[in-house]
């Protein structure tokens, strides 16, 4: 609190025009207000350095020098809106700061999330340095740091890379060093994501198909325990014919129960595995294959019956 109070006695007094630079009380000059400014600049006391250097008016020949560092504490105060009207003001104005005009606005546009403007100006700014300018370097960084954030991982790796190449020396060679393994540990955790995608993927199909079998093998089972029902509720007449006709069932009963035995083995078997990734789905046999065994087994039950009539009647 007592330093917002400190702050604000000194704009009044600044503003006002009463400011004294020595034991004579004068107003100071836009020199002395400039100097005083950049003072305060330099101890990092960023707003009673823009109020000061507001005390330039536009008509004075160091007004762009003023207006320069004001945007620029400005940046540093996080005011990008206002940083970017000051710039422009400045933009309109022919100065020794024109040249800088673009990478401070690129900054601005950066810090609020307006990329490709950002890009734009640091590309300028790039293109009006000689090729050697270690302000060419820090462009770069900025250009990556922009590409970054837009996700163009690899538009990124090529702008830090120009700063470690090119510019061993610049104050950006170990930040750039930084984000190019950064970059690299994010392609190695997007291909680890894609490969657990695909894995995920993998599961869900083979849940899918171990549910598709289970369901064939209780379709299976119940089949099989509608028709041995259906048999076994159907007794025929009497006589030779009637008694064939028992046999006959029984004997597809018992093979309809064999393979019920089997089915259900089969589906215990099934539900006592895991589903595993990658495991190709060998399809059950079918109804054929069980409808032939049981066709064997009835086959035979009749040839026997046949004998039995032979050895008993005669035939």
């Amino acid at each position: 609190m007592i330093h917002k109070k400190t702050v604000l006695v000194s704009l009044i007094i600044l503003c006002s025009g009463l400011y004294t630079v020595s034991a004579q009380s004068r107003p100071a000059s836009p020199q002395e207000f400039l100097e005083i400014g950049l003072s305060l600049y330099g101890e990092a006391r960023y707003i009673e350095s823009v109020a000061v250097l507001r005390c330039i008016l536009s008509e004075d020949p160091l007004y762009p020098d003023a207006l320069y560092w004001i945007s620029t504490a400005e940046i540093t105060l996080r005011k990008y809106n206002e940083a970017l009207a000051d710039l422009e003001a400045l933009a309109k104005i022919r100065s020794r700061w024109s040249t800088e005009i673009p990478y401070n606005r690129g900054r601005c546009y950066f810090y609020l999330g307006e990329y490709e403007k950002a890009l734009v100006n640091f590309g300028g700014y790039i293109e009006s340095l000689e090729e050697n300018d270690l302000r060419r370097a820090v462009s770069f960084y900025w250009m990556g740091e922009s590409l970054f954030a837009m996700g163009r991982l690899d538009s990124a790796a090529n702008a830090y890379s120009l700063v470690i190449d090119k510019f061993p020396y610049s104050v950006k060679y170990e930040a750039s060093c930084y984000r190019m393994e950064l970059i690299s540990q994010k392609k190695v955790e997007a291909e680890l994501l894609a490969l657990l995608k695909w894995s995920h993927e993998e599961s869900i199909r083979s849940l899918e198909d171990y549910r598709a079998r289970e369901r064939i093998y209780e379709q299976a089972i119940a089949s099989y325990k509608r028709e041995i029902a259906e048999l076994r509720g159907d007794p025929s007449g009497a006589g030779p014919d009637s008694y064939q006709g028992r046999f006959e069932a029984e004997v597809r009963i018992a093979a309809l129960e064999a393979s019920l035995a089997e089915a259900n083995a089969a589906l215990e078997r099934l539900r006592g595995e895991v589903p595993a990734v990658n495991v190709p789905w060998q399809p059950p046999p079918s109804n054929g294959d069980k409808d032939a065994r049981a066709q064997g087994l009835l086959d035979e039950a009749r040839e026997l019956f046949n004998t039995l009539n032979r050895n008993l009647y005669g035939e």
